[in-house]
């Protein structure tokens, strides 16, 4: 993500991806496991839509948090 690299935040970002894989993977071995591809696929997309929802809440935070010392600065 762009965010992330601007705001020098690789590193978490990084470990989002790693969540994400293992919680993905997860979720398609669960699946699997019990011989139902529905819950591998509903698993596979809740585990990625909480990981991007919370993701998506980190980078507005940093964006927030630039803006307020930003202004701290002008004024």
């Amino acid at each position: 993500s762009y965010i992330a690299d601007i705001f020098q935040k690789q590193n978490t970002y990084l470990l989002f991806d790693i969540v994400l894989f293992i919680i993905r993977s997860l979720a398609l071995s669960i699946g699997i496991f019990m011989q139902n591809i529905h819950l591998a696929i509903l698993g596979y997309f809740i585990g990625g839509t909480i990981i991007n929802a919370v993701q998506l809440l980190w980078f507005l935070n940093i964006v927030n948090k630039y803006e307020k010392e930003r202004l701290q600065t002008i004024h």
